[in-house]
């Protein structure tokens, strides 16, 4: 996924000295530039004010395919996660960018019929007013 093919080009880039990856379980994946943060529930976590400080990037990749979970549990994945992850970062990096990947189709407008294009236009409102250095939207499709 988008995610993975992200974290390769970071880690095998001169100009990244330190990546960290906020994960669900291990990746399994091991470099010297790599520090993995295995959270349960990423929603309910408290940063690591060592971890949150000094980021000048991220990049924010988890999602989930329409119809793969129940409404809310798609809503949680798509909006509440990404806000939550990015207000603990916000609290000890404001100088930092944040980057969202989003989707072809995302509606700012949040008055779609479409739950994709709905909620992922909620995050990318939610995430816009946070208050970062830089917000960065990218919408593959």
């Amino acid at each position: 996924m988008v995610g993975g093919h992200l974290l390769e080009f970071c880690l095998q880039s001169e100009e990244v000295t330190e990546v960290i990856s906020i994960v669900r379980r291990s990746s399994g994946f091991q470099h010297e530039k790599l520090q993995e943060l295995i959270v349960a529930d990423l929603t309910e976590y408290t940063p690591d004010e060592a971890i949150f400080s000094n980021v000048e990037a991220a990049y924010f990749c988890i999602g989930v395919y329409t119809g793969a979970v129940p409404r809310d549990t798609f809503r949680k994945i798509t909006v509440d996660i990404p806000v939550a992850f990015a207000k603990n970062l916000h609290q000890y990096s404001p100088q930092a960018r944040f980057c969202l990947l989003s989707g072809q189709g995302a509606d700012r407008t949040e008055k779609s019929r479409l739950m994709f294009a709905k909620d992922k236009g909620a995050a990318e409102n939610q995430l816009s007013t946070i208050g970062f250095k830089g917000f960065h939207t990218f919408r593959p499709g």
